[in-house]
């Protein structure tokens, strides 16, 4: 197996929404729906890249992965890292 990441992540980021239904609807509804506040998400797992723009973390290491989430970093909230070398 390939040496397992160093550390893990807990990441507090605003969701992004897709807002349109599977069918047409008024102007009013699309503007209401527009107004909704965001909604916080929370994510933990192994990083397994992280560069300026975005941190990329795996929720299950093994000799293959699974659960891979990229997050662009213009939507974290906060980054609690998690060392795992100890």
């Amino acid at each position: 197996m390939k040496e397992r990441p160093e550390r893990a992540a807990v990441i507090v980021w605003i969701d992004i929404e897709d807002c349109t239904s599977s069918g047409w609807i008024s102007q009013r509804e699309a503007k209401r729906d527009a107004q909704r506040g965001f909604k916080d998400l929370h994510s933990v797992g192994f990083v397994i890249y992280e560069d300026e723009e975005r941190i990329c973390i795996a929720s299950t290491w093994g000799p293959e992965t699974s659960g891979v989430l990229r997050i662009p970093k213009g939507v974290c909230k906060s980054i609690t890292y998690i060392d795992l070398q100890k």
